[in-house]
């Protein structure tokens, strides 16, 4: 490891440590771990629960600590700002990390289900002649990449979305676009629907927009629509997002 790598990485680590400190993660975590260690406990006591094996006391308090970051940070979106109801609201999630843990996992495949459907008719849409319904299939397409990163999607149904993106992307760019000003439309709905995608973790969706601008530079007329698809298909390839 060279200098230059280890001091972006002690940057990087105190960046997080940082974002850690303002969202409260140490509260969460105590309070997860809490709720964890008494969860087997509490099942003990209850007449109708069987009793918990060893292997929960150690389980629970990382089960418990997992239920409290995801309710916190992913579901509720709690102000963490205030200690003391944090603390308080992550020992009851751990406390409760069955249901919680069952119910985020069925969240996500709700999710990516619905997800899928967006996407999918998102394409279809972007099918119909006319600049209207591009800008408004881009304008939703853009919507969905942007509140659906892939980390919240299941693995299997990432590929499925980005094909759907990838159709949708390519029914934009054949918009019938006889003149310079809609060429320029075209292509400036294509350059936002790259720009989000990348910044919000779909690359291969990033990359499929770079791909019709290029497509576009090498067939429109128009000088300025040309050199604009052009500069969007390397700022995308590029990783960059303006």
């Amino acid at each position: 490891m060279d200098n230059q790598t280890a001091v972006d990485s002690f940057l990087g680590m105190g960046a997080f440590f940082d974002a850690a400190a303002k969202a409260n993660l140490g509260v969460v975590i105590v309070g997860g771990l809490l709720g964890g260690l008494l969860q087997p406990i509490v099942a003990k006591l209850n007449p109708r629960s069987e009793s918990p094996s060893l292997g929960a006391y150690w389980q629970s308090p990382l089960l418990g600590v997992a239920a409290a970051g995801i309710t916190i940070y992913v579901l509720a979106h709690t102000d963490t700002n205030a200690a003391m109801p944090t603390l308080f609201f992550s020992l009851l999630c751990g406390l409760a990390f069955p249901a919680v843990l069952t119910s985020a996992v069925d969240n996500v495949g709700k999710r990516t289900d619905n997800v899928q459907r967006e996407i999918a008719e998102i394409a279809s849409n972007a099918k119909a002649d006319g600049i209207e319904e591009t800008v408004k299939a881009a304008r939703n397409l853009r919507t969905v990449l942007s509140q659906n990163p892939p980390g919240s999607m299941k693995p299997e149904a990432q590929t499925v979305i980005e094909a759907s993106a990838e159709q949708a992307l390519n029914n934009i760019a054949q918009t019938p676009a006889e003149t310079a000003t809609l060429q320029r439309q075209v292509i400036e709905e294509l350059k936002d629907v790259g720009a989000v995608a990348l910044s919000a973790g779909w690359e291969k969706t990033a990359q499929a927009a770079a791909e019709q601008l290029k497509k576009l530079s090498e067939t429109v007329d128009d000088k300025t629509a040309k050199a604009a698809a052009e500069h969007g298909a390397e700022r995308l390839s590029e990783g960059g997002v303006g």
